[in-house]
This record gives C-alpha cells, structure tokens and sequence, in this order.
C-alpha cells in the first residue's frame, strides 16, 4: 500500500508536466501565428520559437547525457556493471572495463572509485581497492 506522500508526489509531478505541456503548446500556437504575420521581425521571432519548441524536448532528454560526455570524457555507465568487477581484479582490469572514474577517495590503506550510472549522477557504482591495488568490494546506490 503506498503511502499518502508518495501519492501526492507523483500527482504534483504530473500536474507540473501537464503545465509544461500546455504552456509548451501554446508556444507553439503563438509562434506559428507569428510566422503569419507580414511583418519580416515578426514572422523570423515566430520562426525562431517554433524551432525553441520543437528542439526543446531533444536538449532535455540527450542533453544531459551530452554535458556528461563533453565534461567526463566519456558516456555514463547507463547499466550496473554486475558480475563484470570481480573481487582480486587490479586497477588495471577495471580501468580497461570501465573507463576512467568520475571521481576517486584515497585513504592509506584503500582507494575507491565512482562512476556514474545515469547523466544526472543520482545513481552511482563504486569499486573499493585494497592497498595492494586489487578490488575488494563493489556496490552502488
């Protein structure tokens, strides 16, 4: 059984969609009877907003995903890498699997390293190392 909270979470979440579509749509309605107008400036603003509207969703779903690329140097894991990272495996092996690491904690005697599962960084995959330079431990969120 869900709980109350959870419920109105999710409606809000979809009442706010729902506004962004609309306001998205009349956008759209708006820009198109621009471009109807005579007037050059008018017709070339239209033009550019309906173009906005029409690129918007592509930028909001690869957008993310580009940014990470374009920052990391590579494309998040999308998947958690079970059963690939072994335990005994070296820093090596991991890094010929996974690529380089969003990011990296140091200690005297381990190391960790994380990457991120999906653009957004809100789910991660970490490998702990012994000081030896082998895995000990994988997990995630």
């Amino acid at each position: 059984m869900r709980q109350f909270g959870e419920v109105a979470c999710v409606c809000c979440a979809g009442a706010m969609l729902l506004n962004v579509v609309a306001l998205w749509v009349l956008v759209i309605r708006y820009g198109d009877r621009l471009r109807r107008r005579e007037s050059p400036r008018a017709r070339r603003v239209g033009t550019a907003l309906v173009a906005v509207c029409c690129l918007l969703p592509f930028a909001v779903y690869y957008g993310p995903s580009l940014y990470t690329r374009a920052t990391l140097g590579r494309w998040p894991l999308g998947t958690y890498p079970n059963g690939v990272i072994r335990e005994g495996m070296t820093r090596d092996e991991v890094h010929a699997l996974l690529g380089e690491p969003n990011n990296r904690d140091e200690w005297p005697d381990r190391e960790a390293w994380y990457y991120s599962i999906d653009a957004m960084g809100a789910s991660y995959f970490s490998v702990h190392f012994s000081a030896e330079g082998r895995v000990m431990s994988t997990g995630g969120d």
